[in-house]
C-alpha cells in the first residue's frame, strides 16, 4: 500500500511537471515586458504579464504606451485617425497594424496592405507550440467558412524553415496562407512575447482586436463576425 502511494505521489508531480513545460514551450522574447489584459478561465478580463521570455528575438524600438486587449465582446476601439507607423511601436487597438512583406511556404510575397478592404486575422504561431496546434482546426473550419465574404487569414510561422512547416502543414490540411517569419522580425515588430497570439484588423488596417492565447472556435466565430459586421 505505501508503495502503491509512493507510485501515485510520483505520476502526479510527472504530469505537473508535463503541464508547467507545455505552458512555457510557446514563450517567444521581447525584451521588456508589456503589460497585458487577459482573460481568466472564468472568462472575465484581469491584469497580468503574459509568457515571460524564452529565445530572444531582435527587439523593435521600445515604447512605454501599455497593450490594449480586446478580450471580452464589450471591449470597443477607440475612434482615431490613423498613420502608417514608420517604425515598429506596440500595437494598439484602434491603430493602424505595421505594414510588412514576408515570403510565403509556397515562395510567394505577401504584403500585408495588399490586403486592403479585407477584414485580417494575423496569426503568430510555430508547430512545436503545443496551444498553437489546438487552435488551427478552427482556424481552418472558419477560414473555409468565412474566406468568400471577405476575410483572409495570415499564419505567420515564427523562428521556423519552411522544411520544418512543410509536413506540418500538409498533414493538418491548412488552406490559408503561412509567411514565414524565419528571423522573427516581424514578431518583434508586433512585440510578440508568447504564441499563439492573434491580431485582427479592418478593412483599412486598423486593429480592431488583440488575442494572447489560444482561441476557442467560439470566440473566433465571434471575433470574425464582429469584423465583418456592416
Amino acid at each position: 500500500m505505501v508503495l502503491a502511494s509512493a507510485r501515485s505521489r510520483v505520476l502526479r508531480i510527472g504530469l505537473a511537471m508535463t503541464a508547467l513545460m507545455l505552458l512555457a514551450a510557446c514563450a517567444l522574447g521581447v525584451p521588456t515586458p508589456v503589460p497585458l489584459q487577459t482573460r481568466s478561465a472564468s472568462g472575465t478580463a484581469e491584469d497580468g504579464h503574459g509568457p515571460q521570455p524564452s529565445p530572444q528575438v531582435a527587439p523593435p524600438t521600445p515604447v512605454t504606451t501599455a497593450m490594449a486587449m480586446a478580450g471580452s465582446p464589450t471591449s470597443t476601439a477607440p475612434s482615431v485617425n490613423p498613420a502608417q507607423p514608420q517604425r515598429p511601436t506596440l500595437p494598439q487597438v484602434g491603430a493602424l497594424a505595421y505594414d510588412f512583406a514576408l515570403a510565403t511556404l509556397d515562395g510567394d510575397e505577401v504584403t500585408l496592405s495588399d490586403l486592403r478592404g479585407k477584414a485580417v486575422m494575423l496569426n503568430f504561431w510555430a508547430s512545436w507550440c503545443g496551444p498553437c496546434r489546438i487552435e488551427i482546426p478552427h482556424m481552418i473550419a472558419l477560414y473555409d467558412e468565412y474566406r468568400d465574404s471577405g476575410f483572409e487569414t495570415l499564419a505567420v510561422n515564427v523562428h521556423e524553415s519552411p522544411a520544418q512547416v512543410h509536413g506540418f502543414a500538409e498533414q493538418l490540411g491548412i488552406n490559408f496562407p503561412i509567411l514565414m517569419d524565419t528571423n522573427g522580425q516581424v514578431a518583434a515588430a508586433y512585440f510578440v512575447r508568447g504564441i499563439p497570439m492573434t491580431f485582427f484588423l479592418d478593412g483599412d488596417g486598423v486593429i480592431r482586436f488583440i488575442h494572447q492565447g489560444t482561441l476557442s472556435e467560439e470566440a473566433l466565430r465571434d471575433y470574425i463576425e464582429r469584423l465583418l459586421a456592416p
